[in-house]
């Protein structure tokens, strides 16, 4: 792991992404992030397929990073995700953000 963080290659994060172990696919997704390696479209995907609580969160935060349309549309789904840290987060970008799109409540809010 070392040897990767000093080279540093995409292709071997790209590879490292579908890791057995989520926290590698979540270093993978930092570093790919950094190297503007990833789109909004990728994150958001990788956001929702998943099985992984931290793989969706750091995906999360990753997102943040470039707040567009993909950003609010896993903001949204994040705030009922199953993982308590993710909804907790996407909770905070909401109340950070507030903006119009961000900050009707979520419909099942009503029925409990």
């Amino acid at each position: 792991m070392d040897g990767l963080l000093l080279q540093n290659k995409v292709s071997s994060w790209k590879k490292l992404l579908k890791s057995p172990l989520p926290d590698v696919q979540s270093l993978a997704i930092e570093q790919l992030r950094r190297a503007g390696a990833l789109s909004s479209a990728d994150l958001l995907r990788i956001y929702r397929e998943s099985p992984y609580g931290v793989v969706r969160l750091e995906a999360l935060m990753a997102l943040s990073a470039t707040p567009d349309n993909h950003f609010i549309t896993a903001v949204t789904e994040a705030s009922q995700d199953a993982y308590e840290l993710v909804q907790r987060q996407a909770i905070r970008f909401i109340a950070k953000t507030a903006t119009g799109v961000l900050f009707r409540p979520h419909p099942a809010v009503y029925r409990q």
